[in-house]
């Protein structure tokens, strides 16, 4: 899948660790949005920080599906 196909979307990401660490870790990110030459993607995490890494240094794990806040009664329904 395309970088810029994933804009706006949740997805589970293996994304490199700083120029100082070696570590890749799985972790949940909402892509913001893409360069114009698809060579760079603007990422945000759970913790509401934006940052632009490399599209080289990201991998995509899956894409997950968006959360839909529902009604307190529809939360009951059995």
């Amino acid at each position: 899948m395309r970088i810029i196909e994933l804009v706006g979307k949740r997805c589970l990401m293996l994304v490199e660790g700083s120029r100082y660490s070696r570590s890749k870790s799985v972790e949940e990110y909402r892509v913001l949005e893409a360069s114009p030459t698809g060579n760079w993607v603007r990422l945000m995490n759970a913790f509401g920080n934006k940052f632009w890494k490399p599209v080289a240094e990201v991998s995509l794990v899956e894409v997950l599906q968006e959360l839909v806040p529902t009604k307190r009664e529809e939360a009951y329904d059995v």
